[in-house]
């Protein structure tokens, strides 16, 4: 399961950079998985980020397109996350597989992935800074930057960005669907719209940089919400 999830992260990837630098799909696939490798051991997979703007660079990509492309991945992956999360608990509410006292902090964290989803769908369409200061460049720099950033998540709404957030939402099914597996063994004994919900939220306590990644933090984690869910 892991191995068809980190092809399917790698297609991706490799379908965001298609526009600045051809590379042999090999090739592309093995920096992919040295990547991965690398996030193993680095706080919020900082590793692996810093890895692929190096290649990119040796195959001729701009540094600001780099960052860009960065900036784009994470941002595709957030809403992914936000999106599955914030159906899976309007999902898991409607149906009342939770009782009404139980998982009010899913609830809570539902509504911070709507608000999420949101500023990274909605508000970049909607806000742009002023580029000019004669007195103070720096302003202007910073400017700059924050519209270009604000540009490349405006291209993800696009229809051709479609298939990012698809990559993105099977990506996460079969992380789902790995931690499922190992939880029937040890008999966790909980629903698949409850798991995701867990897994979900685990991940995004994991992309918070104060751990290596998300040791002790993860298993933590998913031990108190799955006892909170019912686990």
């Amino acid at each position: 399961v892991l191995e068809v999830l980190f092809l399917v992260l790698s297609l991706r990837w490799r379908l965001m950079v298609a526009r600045f630098a051809q590379v042999p799909f090999r090739l592309h696939l093995g920096y992919y998985l040295y990547a991965t490798f690398l996030n193993a051991f680095t706080p919020a997979n900082i590793g692996g980020d810093v890895y692929r703007g190096l290649v990119l660079r040796r195959h001729q990509c701009a540094l600001s397109d780099v960052v860009l492309l960065l900036i784009q991945e994470r941002a595709v992956g957030l809403a992914a996350h936000f999106g599955c999360f914030v159906a899976l608990i309007l999902g898991v509410r409607v149906l009342e597989l939770l009782p009404a006292d139980q998982g009010r902090s899913m609830d809570l964290l539902g509504v911070g992935c709507a608000v999420g989803l949101v500023l990274i769908l909605v508000l970049p369409r909607l806000w742009r800074v002023r580029e000019t200061s004669a007195r103070r460049p720096w302003i202007g720099r910073t400017a700059r930057a924050f519209n270009a950033t604000a540009n490349a998540l405006r291209r993800l709404g696009e229809g051709a960005s479609v298939s990012l957030y698809v990559y993105s939402v099977v990506g996460l099914a079969l992380w789902v669907l790995a931690v499922g597996i190992v939880g029937d063994a040890v008999g966790l004994g909980l629903s698949w719209p409850i798991l995701g919900l867990i897994v979900i939220a685990v991940e995004l306590l994991r992309m918070i940089p104060i751990s290596i990644q998300g040791i002790g933090l993860r298993e933590g984690s998913f031990a108190y919400l799955a006892g909170l869910c019912g686990g």
